[in-house]
């Protein structure tokens, strides 16, 4: 027995360490927590601070939207999801403003200490004079009995320069038409477009342009008037409608403003005017002058995807593949979200032979960024040359066709009725029967602007 109590006290000292280390262990990863999260509050205060964010809070309600179902919350989500949509279809690089639902925020409380991430933010806004730019508002009754059609939302923008009250229009004024939850769509479209005209102007006019509707030139020109921040923006997409519409002498003096106004106003990388007037080069015949623009414009912004596909264009034209492809490639991996960056990679590689390559970037084309209609004809008949069935590329052709016509406008008729009547042509190559009926209901919108001889002439297949 005496012979075991050295191993015992050794067993105890050896137990005693053992509660030690592991204590020490708990203690070093309990404060490593703690300091973890402090570092990742701060980071993300910082984060808070530098954000240029647009707070969407609650729009107050008349009781009887109220008592039909409508929200204050929801209301509000309306609005900042339309902004969203216009925001989105603009489809610029420019930094934008990033709208946030009220309810959305984040918030961080400490334990134990009643304080949260959004109080320490908004205390440290107040501190050092950093004002975060909020939208409210009400839909306030017009008359006595607070009729549907004299119905308006008022709008309220609190930012740097105060408040400043935007009003909307009635719902009777802005949809010409009786109210219901469907029909609310695009009075919601005008609400947003309104507060972006006030907030971020540039969006609108590109939004404008994008969606082929009135007023993005005369908005452009008017920010440029102004002296607005964004001038070198606005004059750039002067010069680049200038340049699709032919006007190239004008487009000239618009493009040569926007490079002066981005170097007065230290815009660094601004090289979008370059590369839209390389382009303008480009449809006037002059290739080589044309590239040595890109080559200006890549060394201003080597990140900027767009010239390196215009270079690949170019390419083409003096019948360079090998080039074209490398452009090509070079514009995907900047950009990969451009559905006509893998289009044209794929048909670069289809003309030098490399079919495996050609299959996989046709592919990713119809997996990336908005739709092509213009990828599926080159698709079809590089799968018939190769000897590839065909068929699946012309089932996903009609898929996306029916795609392309819910998202109409009224220019985009006839673009929609050249791209079914390319359609019916593949389709009959294949031999497969061409069934009766109406394409769409946006089809009768379509049908309504065209003559009847058209009408009978373009008719899609539905499968």
């Amino acid at each position: 027995m005496a012979n075991d109590k050295p191993a015992v006290r050794r067993s105890a000292e050896l137990s005693k360490n053992l509660i030690q280390w592991f204590d020490t262990l708990r203690s070093f990863f309990i404060s490593f927590t703690v300091v973890a999260l402090i570092i990742a509050m701060i980071m993300v205060v910082v984060q808070e601070l530098q954000r240029d964010s647009v707070v969407m809070e609650p729009i107050t309600l008349p009781d009887v939207l109220i008592k039909r179902g409508f929200t204050s919350v929801g209301t509000s989500h309306w609005l900042s999801n339309h902004i969203s949509r216009i925001s989105e279809a603009a489809a610029t690089t420019k930094n934008q403003n990033s709208f946030q639902d009220q309810d959305a925020e984040v918030e961080i409380v400490v334990p134990g200490s009643g304080i949260s991430l959004q109080s320490v933010t908004k205390a440290l806004r107040a501190v050092f004079g950093l004002q975060q730019t909020r939208v409210a508002g009400e839909v306030i009754c017009n008359d006595n009995a607070c009729s549907e059609e004299k119905m308006e939302l008022r709008l309220r923008v609190f930012d740097k320069n105060g408040m400043v009250i935007i009003p909307v229009g009635t719902f009777g004024d802005v949809l010409n038409q009786d109210f219901d939850g469907a029909g609310m769509e695009p009075y919601f479209e005008a609400a947003a477009i309104k507060v972006l005209e006030y907030l971020d102007p540039y969006i609108v006019a590109a939004y404008q342009f994008q969606t082929k509707k009135t007023g993005a030139r005369d908005r452009a020109i008017a920010m440029v008037r102004a002296n607005h921040a964004d001038r070198a923006w606005a004059a750039n997409l002067i010069g680049l409608m200038d340049m699709r519409a032919g006007d190239f002498d004008s487009s000239d003096f618009w493009l040569d403003r926007a490079i002066k106004f981005s170097q007065e106003d230290k815009i660094l990388g601004f090289a979008r005017p370059m590369a839209t007037y390389g382009y303008s080069l480009h449809r006037r015949g002059q290739i080589d002058e044309a590239l040595e623009v890109y080559a200006t414009a890549m060394r201003t912004d080597p990140t900027y995807a767009n010239v390196h596909y215009l270079v690949g264009l170019s390419y083409i034209a003096l019948d360079a593949p090998q080039k074209a492809l490398e452009a090509f490639k070079k514009a995907a991996n900047l950009d990969p979200g451009s559905s006509r960056s893998f289009h044209q990679w794929a048909k670069a590689a289809a003309e030098l032979g490399r079919n495996e390559v050609a299959e996989k970037q046709y592919s990713k084309s119809a997996q990336v960024g908005p739709l092509r209609m213009e990828l599926y004809p080159d698709w079809y008949d590089f799968r018939v040359s190769v000897g590839t069935d065909p068929r699946d590329t012309v089932k996903a052709w009609s898929v996306n066709l029916e795609l392309l016509a819910r998202d109409l406008v009224t220019e985009n008729c006839s673009l929609l009725l050249e791209h079914i009547e390319k359609f019916a042509t593949y389709n009959n190559r294949l031999e497969r029967p061409w069934q009766k009926g109406e394409f769409l209901e946006e089809q009768k919108f379509c049908e309504e602007e065209i003559n009847e001889q058209q009408n009978n002439r373009y008719r899609l297949p539905i499968r």
